[in-house]
């Protein structure tokens, strides 16, 4: 850790790598613990989850106590031959944070006080049990040689390891109330709190307003999908959502909302167009040939023919192979040569956008197992034909992804596509519109969500109003109603970001 930490000193208990990501404990003089897993891109840290523990010595029976605390908390038994020794460790919940001092540095403060204050109630409220807790700094030392010594200290409080070890904290926190896998979408005009599961927005239309009203709907159901640690990937075309890993400056509107969250900003990963690449080894060519307007049953087939013989990286690599086949039948030749022509046609309009694999599992990657992480996807100046292919062609990867890790329980990850008209129209679909369209039909099955925006919905294809089961149609950005087909329609008045969005 860089930078200089109030209440300390702070002195490093571990330093190690779990998941590919980078872990660091350190301890202060008052029992609490900061754990940091670290964002690295390249050789610079760019940002850190945070989770600060507060650890007791424990004497008497915890079970009564544990089931009526109202925070997180971890139970720790080391036994003895002879004796157990008991702690009960006390969690800020994780927060995320850009690694830069200020910023570092007021974000675990925060979450300091935050952990005092649990601190103050696990004293009050252990008074009305027969039971001992007692910080470890001021407990015997057989507490604290044992604690301090315990090999798998590490990994049962690093987020991103529990999951790893098979151990599953007692949690109570706050946030566990409000529910992993559900959104908080705002309030009733009787100010009621709107939550709903994430499943239930699992296939979401979002329609009226302004573009800026319907992108703030996506922002809001990408927190709840990034709060409930599930990995989401948000396609952008504005850099509308930089903002994402910002915490809102606004605490007193979403006070007013009857938020019980702090802001926060999350983790993000951006992706450039231009390294991103349409995988040849994943492409419609029939759909990709109708793009560039060239027709040829012949040469389709030919093609893709060329790109079962194995992995290709490139279409000047795909042209060489057309050259080097063998024709059975010589009147063949005339498709041979026209399908080299239009393999070169395609690479000259678009020379990069064609190539190899991308990293869809860097894409679609949740983080450290307790705060997900949003793939940005940035397709700003790209033209209309470069980003059908492009999304296609992502969307098929996540799809394959998914199918091949076999969790189709709960929620995997969440899909965004704000103002998806210019790929989804209802006029004249193309062949790759209309894969896209049965990609979006089958993610279910694989535990992918998506959620969608467009002006209304005729704007759309009529397949995309059919598939919709929950429908966000907004009167202004506080004014929303919902439908869900399975149960109910309601009004809302939406809630403000925890993060900021510069929602263009």
């Amino acid at each position: 850790m860089d930078f200089k930490l109030r209440e300390g000193p702070w002195n490093k208990l571990f330093q190690g790598n779990y998941q590919g990501f980078e872990v660091e404990i350190h301890s202060n003089p008052e029992s609490v613990l900061i754990v940091t897993v670290l964002e690295r891109k390249k050789e610079k840290i760019e940002g850190a989850v945070i989770e600060l523990f507060k650890v007791f010595a424990v004497e008497g029976e915890l079970e009564d106590f544990v089931d009526t605390f109202p925070r997180e908390a971890m139970v720790l038994i080391k036994h003895e031959p002879k004796s157990s020794l008991k702690y009960f460790l006390v969690s800020s919940t994780p927060s995320y944070a850009k690694y830069k001092e200020e910023e570092f540095c007021n974000e675990t403060e925060k979450l300091l006080k935050k952990l005092k204050e649990s601190a103050r109630t696990i004293k009050d409220v252990s008074r009305a049990y027969d039971l001992s807790l007692t910080e470890l700094h001021e407990a015997g030392e057989k507490f604290r040689a044992a604690f301090f010594s315990q090999p798998l200290m590490a990994p049962l409080i690093t987020p991103t390891a529990r999951e790893e070890t098979g151990y599953e904290p007692i949690d109570l926190s706050e946030r566990k109330r409000i529910g992993k896998g559900e959104v908080i979408l705002g309030v009733t005009r009787g100010n009621v709190v709107v939550k709903e599961p994430l499943e239930l927005l699992c296939r979401t239309t979002i329609f009226g307003s302004t573009t800026l009203d319907r992108k703030h709907a996506i922002h809001i159901i990408a927190e709840g999908g990034l709060i409930s640690n599930v990995a989401v990937v948000l396609f952008d075309w504005d850099e509308s959502f930089n903002g994402l890993n910002t915490p809102s400056n606004d605490l007193a509107s979403l006070q007013k909302y009857k938020v019980n969250f702090e802001p926060i900003g999350f983790p993000i990963r951006d992706f450039k167009a231009m390294d991103l690449k349409v995988d040849l080894n994943l492409i419609s060519v029939s759909g990709t040939m109708e793009l560039f307007g060239v027709r040829g049953e012949e040469e389709a087939k030919f093609i893709t023919s060329l790109i079962k013989e194995g992995k290709v990286d490139s279409i000047e690599e795909l042209a060489k192979r057309a050259r080097k086949s063998q024709l059975l039948d010589e009147s063949k030749a005339g498709v041979k040569n026209r399908t080299i022509r239009i393999l070169r046609l395609i690479d000259l309009r678009h020379p990069k956008l064609f190539g190899g694999k991308n990293e869809i599992n860097e894409i679609s990657k949740n983080w450290a197992k307790a705060i997900g992480r949003a793939g940005i996807i940035h397709l700003e100046g790209i033209e209309r034909r470069a980003a059908t292919l492009l999304i296609h062609n992502l969307l098929k990867g996540i799809f394959l992804h998914y199918d091949a890790m076999r969790k189709t329980k709960g929620v995997n990850a969440l899909i965004l596509l704000p103002e998806i008209k210019i790929i989804l129209s209802a006029e004249n679909p193309s062949l790759m519109e209309k894969e896209i369209m049965e990609l979006l039909k089958k993610f279910k099955e694989v535990g992918v969500c998506f959620a969608l925006s467009s002006d209304r919905p005729g704007d759309l294809l009529r397949e995309v109003i059919t598939l919709s089961e929950t429908e966000i149609f907004i009167l202004s950005r506080a004014d929303v109603g919902v439908r869900m087909s399975r149960s109910k329609q309601y009004r809302i008045m939406m809630r403000p970001g925890l993060s900021q969005c510069t929602e263009k």
